[in-house]
């Protein structure tokens, strides 16, 4: 509910002030809007800075994106083959399983044929060669003997060209599938890597754009206050009487609320920079540069929450009025009211003073509805 205190933006003195304090006056008002100025063109630089940065990221996310696309069609790509070396294994087994088989029978062949010649050797066989009663016979016996022995060795080294065979396809497919394997697992971590790199460049574009529309909104409140800092600057307020009130409560009022006090707008509503550090500072109300000892009134019916010192705001008076509005009126030199009296519009609270104050006499006020402060610009009579 309570202020927050800002460093003191100083504006052109009004009636009632000295010379000296007038020129002094005169120059804060100047370093206010030399210092508003300066931030706005801070501002713009870092606004475009920004968008450059938001510029070369989208790019960054576009080749990221493309980068991701290719590397997601190697991966289909790899799937396909991955796919079609299964198909090719499946081929293979079939082929083992049908080679077996074929192996089994030559071996059977070769068994047989063995056996036989076991069968032989029990028969010399000089002696099957002396019972050839003529030459042609025992050429015949020769020629026969030869062709079984040639018969032999061709079945066995069949059986060998095809056992490597298979040995030689089962080697070429486990390499082929741990030549792939690599491939995909190569490519997961490239994919894994991009994503993440993605990411963090997504964070990072969300970073900026919510830095940029803080940027933007940050400078159009400056802009805003920089224009009322010169339009408020030499104009003295609350010397004419209000239009008529309306009903329907203090909500119907915008715009036809009584001044506090007479003076002038030294610091408006909201974001205000400090001179002379250059930082951002939130301003919850308005300061009201009047003359020590000007009576400060009530702008609407209200019941009096506090009436006693505040730290930083010296004398201050808080009013509750109607649908849990309050006005708050600080720095004054003394209070008129009692903790709980009932006040009507207009109904002197206190004096103009600089209790509290490092800045010499002003009336600090704030409207707020409930939790949330407004501009009492908006809500004051013209």
């Amino acid at each position: 509910m309570y202020l927050l205190l800002v460093l003191a933006l100083c504006a052109p003195a009004q009636e009632g002030f000295g010379g000296d304090e007038e020129d002094g006056s005169l120059a804060r008002a100047k370093a206010v809007e030399a210092a508003l100025r300066k931030r706005l063109a801070e501002d713009k630089v870092r606004l475009r800075f920004l968008q450059n940065e938001e510029s070369s990221l989208l790019r960054g996310l576009g080749e990221i994106d493309r980068q991701l696309l290719k590397q997601h069609r190697e991966a289909k790509s790899l799937s396909d083959d991955r796919r079609r070396l299964e198909v090719r294994i499946s081929q293979a087994d079939r082929e083992l399983e049908e080679a077996g088989a074929s192996l089994a029978v030559l071996r059977d062949r070769i068994g047989r044929r063995a056996a036989a010649m076991m069968r032989l050797k029990k028969t010399p066989i000089l002696g099957l060669l002396a019972r050839a009663s003529t030459p042609i016979e025992h050429r015949r016996l020769k020629e026969r003997l030869r062709l079984v022995l040639s018969f032999d060795a061709g079945l066995v080294a069949e059986l060998r060209t095809q056992t490597e065979a298979a040995a030689r396809l089962r080697d070429s497919l486990r390499a082929e599938g741990e030549q792939l394997e690599a491939t995909s697992l190569r490519l997961e971590e490239e994919i894994s890597l991009s994503l993440d790199l993605r990411a963090e460049r997504d964070a990072l574009l969300h970073a900026i754009q919510r830095e940029k529309k803080l940027v933007d909104r940050l400078a159009r409140e400056i802009r805003d206050a920089a224009k009322t800092v010169s339009s408020e600057m030499g104009a003295i307020r609350g010397t004419r009487p209000p239009p008529p009130s309306m009903p329907g409560g203090l909500e119907a009022q915008q715009g036809r609320l009584p001044w506090p006090a007479v003076g002038r707008v030294e610091v408006p509503f909201g974001k205000q920079v400090d001179p002379e550090t250059g930082m951002v500072l939130v301003h919850r109300g308005i300061d009201l540069r009047a003359a020590h000892g000007r009576p400060v009134q009530a702008i609407y019916p209200g019941v009096v929450r506090h009436a006693r010192e505040v730290p930083g705001f010296g004398r201050v008076v808080l009013l509750e009025h109607e649908g849990r509005w309050y006005s708050t009126y600080g720095h004054l030199a003394e209070i008129s009211v009692a903790l709980g009296a009932r006040v009507r519009a207009g109904e002197a609270l206190g004096t103009v003073g600089d209790t509290g104050s490092d800045k010499g006499p002003y009336l600090y006020f704030e409207l707020r509805r409930g939790r949330r402060p407004l501009d009492p610009l908006q809500w004051l009579a013209e």
